[in-house]
């Protein structure tokens, strides 16, 4: 007996295991005997014969002898197709023991990626149930780091799908220090800003009659730049505070224009 992973459950149960029968070494390579390729052939003779012959051939053509010319190209047109011919029958034969040795290395090869596919499809199998049950034990700390941290749904929007990795279980299918106090971290930060929405709406009525706003702020009036960082988010406000302050001196204006209108 031995001790599998449930990939359903995450849980690692008592099974029997069939022992694979591959051989114990894998290690293995082609022996290949082979004599270098010596070829030879009357070259330097044909070449000699070949020069020689061919001054005969060097002659200026006229209208005495252009059909002898004629009958010396047709000559010299055979002797290429025949020594064409010699080397593409002989290049053939010499290439067979070559040719087939390509192929029969190729299906080697091809049966060896083959068995690799296998395995890999096999181990993309594994790791994406690991990734799953990893997931899935992420979401299950995450939600207790919410609950514990009090955090408002608004927050909770932390990714954590880059957490979820193989490597990020232990071998008993928890999660490991490292992936928790990244989720940690996460849930600490989106808690911090939490606490500075609340803190910034708090201040924020001050701040308005602080400036002598009578029309007080409230929440929507800064939602589009609540959760910036603290230089931009007094910029805009401060902005939108002397916006209104405009606002409402032209009101007041008006009505003292109206006060007067209505005295005369």
């Amino acid at each position: 007996m031995m001790e599998k992973l449930n990939l359903e459950t995450g849980e690692y149960e008592k099974v029997e295991v069939a022992i694979d029968n591959l051989p114990a070494i894998m290690e293995v390579a082609p022996v290949i005997d082979f004599t270098t390729l010596s070829i030879s052939f009357n070259y330097i003779e044909l070449k000699e014969m070949m020069t020689k012959g061919l001054e005969e051939y060097k002659l200026e053509v006229t209208a005495d002898n252009i059909k002898d010319a004629n009958k010396m190209a047709t000559k010299l047109n055979k002797l290429a197709t025949t020594i064409n011919r010699a080397r593409i029958e002989n290049k053939k034969i010499m290439l067979e023991p070559l040719t087939l040795f390509e192929n029969n290395m190729k299906n080697l090869e091809e049966t060896a990626l083959m068995g690799r596919e296998f395995l890999t499809s096999q181990v993309k199998v594994f790791n994406d149930s690991l990734i799953e049950i990893c997931f899935s034990k992420c979401k299950e700390y995450l939600k207790i780091q919410y609950i514990d941290k009090q955090l408002l749904e608004e927050f909770q929007y932390i990714d954590i799908s880059d957490i979820a990795i193989a490597s990020n279980l232990s071998d008993n299918m928890k999660l490991t220090k490292k992936a928790k106090d990244t989720i940690v971290s996460r849930v600490d930060i989106a808690l911090s800003k939490q606490i500075n929405k609340r803190m910034r709406l708090l201040m924020l009525e001050n701040e308005c009659l602080k400036n002598g706003l009578q029309v007080l702020l409230n929440e929507s009036d800064v939602s589009s730049f609540i959760l910036e960082s603290d230089l931009k988010y007094n910029e805009q406000l401060a902005i939108l505070i002397n916006r209104e302050l405009e606002k409402q001196k032209q009101i007041e204006l008006n009505i003292t224009l109206k006060n007067e209108r209505e005295i005369k």
